[in-house]
């Protein structure tokens, strides 16, 4: 090939190759200037997204925060707007967070974009770009294709230069993205001041929500509250714990509402849910107060915690009513007492006032056998009565009104110690001047006594028992007596008997031996009659007769003592004689000396003194006790 054919190849590739160099430089700049703006708008349209998204979610969160705050929204409310500004944000989210990250530069899109906005490049810029690229992936079929290398070339850096001198950033309106961005700015820093400065305010919200959440689940699906204990009685001081069990419960507080019955003063506890249950302790109550549990706008019911304290009998009144017997009228004693004397048969009525009320079945009276009485209750007042029989003791059992856990800590107790009616006082005012009576003083006697007694005599009388002191007289043991009746009875009674022995049979006479008392009887019908005696008052009754004989007789040989003289002669023994007086008496052998005794002649037989001087067969017993034995007599 000549040399002139290589050389115009060879400088037809280069300046093919410079061409194309220059070709590719122009649509590099050109696609640049188009990315940069590309970039430029993707920037805004983020932060233009960005800008929505906050006015949106953000926003709509912060307006739902100031409504909340300023009106207080119910739970419904609250919370389904709370659900509208969360769904937002997600959409909100999705569309100008995530989309716009998403965008692509698309460089002619950028092209036919800065045309648009420009309105007189028609088409020019899109043209230019795409021409470019044709003629650059055609590389030499360029020219084969019917493409001018240079004038696509000039016309790139035209473009690429009118681009500059346009300067397409200008051509985007940023107002409305700007506008948004401030607004933004704005929302952002509202949210920053509230969590800063009321940050309180923020937690309430969300506690709220939570509630209006549950609130919103729990009407859904139900829920119930059991409160323990419920209505209850307690002593005074004494603790006691309040409980709620909220099942299906999906919050974690509880709050407690107390309301003192008396002032009507209300006082809340927030409690804090466990496993659904809360309890508080209250330690020392004293006063009656109405509680409830409140859980998520549901209330339970009211319950009533009623305090008092335990019986004690502030007063006690005893009323003593002694037996009809005594006359006495009713009387009173106040205050506790370890002991109850009285006398039986007094009824007595126990009444008292409690410092509380008292349960009408549940209090009684203990008595020391184990048996129990009933007491009679009205109120915080009771009574109960009895009557003084033996020696007891008596405990009495209170329960307050609120029944069983109201027992009294320690009864009441007294003794009853029956007092006994002592038995009258009888005095006897006949005084012996000596143990031998004659026998007429004795059938002439007048018995003279005094009587007493606390409640009356009713009664007073005498008996007596006289008895020989002589068998041969042979009267045998004979007694008798009388009394003398009082209607009404009387506490002091004095008075005498005459003719005391005058229904005696035999009658009295010499050589009887006579004991006599007065005895007075009261008036108490409920454990017998009491009786009493006097002492005894004994005689010796002698004759006229018998007596000088005995005098006589007895003082011969010494004895001049008269009660000794009875004495002796009473001892002495009796010797039978014959009927016959003219008869010799029996002689014994005796081995003493005889006494001379000289004899008195007396008239008349036995038969003519039957008749014994004074009293009865005084004389025929006197001619009987003539014979002694003198023996025995000298002996003593």
């Amino acid at each position: 090939m000549p040399f002139a054919c290589v050389f115009a190849r060879h400088h037809l590739i280069n300046l093919m190759a410079t061409q194309t160099t220059d070709l590719r430089s122009g649509l590099s700049r050109l696609t640049k200037v188009l990315r940069r703006f590309g970039q430029f708008r993707k920037r805004w349209i983020v932060l233009d997204a960005l800008a929505l998204f906050v006015l949106v979610a953000p926003g709509s969160l912060l307006i739902w925060f100031l409504l909340d705050w300023g009106i207080g929204l119910p739970a419904w409310p609250l919370f389904l707007l709370f659900v509208a500004v969360c769904g937002t944000a997600i959409w909100g989210a999705v569309r100008w967070l995530v989309k716009p990250q998403l965008h692509r530069i698309n460089v002619e899109r950028e092209a036919v974009v800065i045309e648009q906005l420009h309105g007189d490049i028609d088409n020019r810029l899109i043209g230019s770009f795409q021409l470019g690229h044709a003629v650059d992936d055609a590389g030499e079929e360029s020219n084969r294709l019917g493409y001018s290398t240079a004038l696509v070339d000039e016309l790139m850096k035209q473009t690429a230069a009118g681009l500059d001198e346009l300067k397409p950033r200008q051509l985007v309106d940023l107002k409305i993205a700007k506008r948004r961005v401030g607004l933004a700015a704005v929302v952002g820093a509202l949210i920053l001041a509230a969590v800063i400065f009321v940050p309180d305010a923020i937690m309430e919200r969300y506690r709220r929500l939570i509630d209006a959440y549950a609130v919103v689940i729990e009407t859904i699906f139900p829920v119930t509250l059991e409160v323990m204990p419920g209505d209850v009685a307690i002593v005074r001081g004494t603790p006691i714990d309040l409980k709620v069990h909220v099942d299906g419960a999906r919050r974690k507080a509880a709050q407690l509402i107390r309301t003192d019955i008396e002032t009507g003063e209300a006082t809340t506890n927030a409690l804090e849910l466990s496993q659904r249950r809360a309890e508080m302790a209250i330690t020392d109550p004293q006063a009656d107060f109405r509680y409830r549990f409140v859980y998520g706008g549901r209330s339970s019911d009211p319950h009533v915690v009623s305090v008092a304290d335990r019986p004690e009998v502030k007063a006690i009144n005893y009323e003593m009513t002694p037996p009809e017997y005594t006359g006495q009228p009713m009387r009173m004693m106040t205050g506790r007492i370890g002991a109850l004397k009285a006398l039986p048969g007094t009824a007595v009525l126990v009444s008292f006032a409690a410092n509380t009320g008292l349960h009408p079945d549940m209090c009684f009276v203990e008595w020391m056998n184990g048996d129990k009485q009933r007491i009679d209750i009205s109120g915080r007042f009771g009574s109960f009565s009895f009557n003084v029989a033996k020696p007891d003791r008596v405990s009495v059992y209170l329960t307050g009104h609120y029944g069983e856990g109201f027992e009294m800590e320690h009864p009441l107790v007294f003794q009853i110690s029956p007092q006994k009616d002592e038995r009258p006082d009888v005095q006897l005012l006949t005084k012996a001047e000596g143990k031998t009576v004659s026998d007429a003083k004795a059938n002439g006697l007048f018995l003279k006594w005094f009587a007493r007694d606390d409640y009356g005599i009713q009664k007073v009388g005498y008996e007596y028992t006289a008895e020989t002191i002589v068998e041969v007289l042979e009267r045998g043991k004979r007694t008798g007596g009388d009394e003398r009746e009082y209607d009404p009875p009387r506490d002091r009674v004095k008075g005498g008997f005459r003719g005391v022995f005058a229904n005696m049979n035999p009658r009295l006479g010499p050589g009887d031996r006579v004991t006599i008392h007065v005895y007075a009887i009261d008036n108490n019908t409920e454990t017998g009659p009491g009786r009493s005696e006097s002492e005894e008052l004994e005689m010796i009754i002698v004759g006229r007769d018998f007596g000088a004989f005995a005098r006589g007789m007895i003082g011969d040989f010494g004895f001049s003592d008269e009660r000794k003289s009875m004495l002796e002669f009473m001892e002495s023994e009796r010797v039978p004689r014959e009927t016959d007086l003219l008869q010799p008496t029996q002689r014994r052998i005796r081995t003493e000396k005889v006494f001379e005794i000289s004899r008195i002649s007396m008239e008349g037989g036995a038969a003519e003194d039957s008749e014994a001087v004074g009293m009865g067969s005084a004389a025929a017993d006197y001619f009987k006790l003539l014979t002694v034995n003198m023996e025995q007599l000298e002996d003593e």
